[in-house]
């Protein structure tokens, strides 16, 4: 089955704005999910370029961007080895596995330390002069694999991510988070379809007009995603800025754009969920 490893989020407009404090905090709900979202299609596009890299020969695999190059640290054995990805100086359009597109440019350089699927193993990605979609960005990606946990065999996978985005006019946003995605149906399923994962952890960062921001998503109400669905269709999110916490309740289960978002004496309102 195909491993949907990005959390890509959306961002959310309130239907009635009426509380001034809840348009903010859908303000820096909106912001925190496009990086999010960003986030979620760089880790797609290089856990696919590293799995491809993966089952070719250790050398150069292509002579036009994107240019894919293998070095092992010694020998002959492929692990522990570099992957280089260079989309080149122009951007180009990159499509993930999981059927993202982006325009990307500059380069990507994958430290691997065993195969993806071995427990314990380590996969760092680090930045050099890159942009997506027209924004920079510069820091690292760093997926650990856990493996199977718990009385189920959940397959768990740690994301730990510390990213600035760049944009136009000293638009930034820095970025932190450190996110673990169970897979709790569907991980080995020979028939593709049925994958649903759970994803908790924490975010913090910096808005770009200056604000500083707590996301949070706990485990007893994980976010869940389903393979087939663009939205998130369940969990809870807590989002703590500079006027105070706000909830944001992905709904039931069911695959639709609505949520909620509500403060912590429960004054809120209903919001729908637009991609970014």
């Amino acid at each position: 089955m195909p491993v949907v490893m990005g959390f890509a989020m959306v961002a959310c407009e309130k239907e009635k704005e009426d509380d001034g404090e809840l348009v903010a905090a859908s303000k820096t709900g909106a912001e925190v999910t496009m990086v999010d979202n960003m986030t979620g299609v760089m880790s797609d596009m290089i856990n696919g370029f590293s799995k491809g890299a993966e089952n070719a020969s250790q050398k150069s695999v292509s002579t036009s961007y994107p240019i894919i190059t293998i070095k092992p640290f010694s020998g002959t054995a492929l692990y522990p080895a570099t992957v280089t990805v260079d989309f080149g100086p122009t951007p180009i359009e990159v499509t993930t596995e999981n059927g993202s597109v982006a325009l990307v440019s500059g380069k990507v350089t994958i430290t691997k330390s065993a195969p993806f699927f071995i427990k314990g193993s380590q996969q760092d990605a680090d930045f050099e002069n890159f942009t997506i979609n027209g924004y920079g960005v510069e820091g690292f990606i760093k997926w650990t694999t856990h493996g199977k946990i718990g009385a189920n065999d959940t397959w768990v996978f740690n994301r730990v991510v510390s990213l600035k985005f760049t944009g136009d006019k000293g638009w930034q946003h820095e970025y932190v988070s450190d996110f673990d995605f169970g897979f709790i149906a569907g991980f080995e399923d020979i028939i593709p379809g049925n994958a649903a994962i759970e994803v908790t952890g924490t975010a913090s960062g910096k808005s770009s007009w200056g604000e500083n921001y707590i996301h949070e998503i706990n485990d007893d109400k994980p976010v869940l995603f389903v393979e087939g669905c663009r939205w998130a269709v369940k969990g809870e999110m807590l989002i703590t800025n500079n006027s105070g916490s706000y909830i944001i309740d992905l709904g039931d289960g069911s695959c639709d754009n609505l949520a909620t978002i509500r403060r912590e004496d429960g004054v809120g309102g209903e919001f729908t969920f637009k991609m970014k």
